[in-house]
């Protein structure tokens, strides 16, 4: 038996749609194509690899020792560029580099856990890394800054997310590979 129209909401994903001179077999292979979707979709999540708990509890571990490093990154920043009136840059180097360092023994003890003896060339790294990042922040800075004409604060915190997603990926699988 045919139906002019079929209002019809498939609940996965939440679309209403008009289905003109369907039958109910058609609306009903409709609907179990959509469950099969959804369930096909939830097995996908609930099939995550092992390792993919342990890696969002190190970005997680990453966020917050990222956060002390911001704090004390803006601290130091504020402190020379307002109250000492050095030039913007200088500052914004002093406070990203003093807070990268900190950083690094903070992801060294508590986010990744590293036991290498090898500290040198694990620092070597880590300096290699956080000074592209350094890099990319100025970049960022003068972008937004001088090019966008935003405020310095603002595009700080900008450039200090986008280059923590730069930091957290080569401290992951660079540095602190395990």
């Amino acid at each position: 038996m045919a139906y002019l129209f079929y209002y019809l909401v498939l609940v996965p994903m939440q679309l209403k749609i008009l289905v003109a001179g369907c039958s109910q077999n058609q609306l009903l292979l409709l609907y179990l194509a959509a469950q099969f979707k959804k369930n096909a979709a939830l097995t996908k999540i609930t099939r995550m690899p092992d390792n993919i708990l342990p890696l969002f509890f190190k970005f997680i571990k990453f966020g917050l020792a990222g956060f002390v490093g911001l704090v004390i990154d803006f601290g130091i920043t504020y402190l020379i560029k307002e109250k000492l009136r050095w030039n913007k840059y200088v500052a914004n180097s002093l406070g990203f580099l003093i807070a990268s360092s900190i950083n690094y023994l903070i992801n060294r003890a508590w986010t990744f856990e590293s036991a290498d003896p090898g500290i040198g060339v694990q620092f070597s790294k880590f300096l290699l890394v956080a000074t592209t990042g350094f890099a990319l922040n100025n970049l960022i800075l003068y972008l937004l800054t001088d090019k966008a004409k935003m405020n310095f604060y603002v595009s700080k915190f900008l450039a200090i997310v986008l280059v923590f997603f730069w930091n957290f990926t080569f401290n992951y699988f660079f540095i602190f590979k395990s």
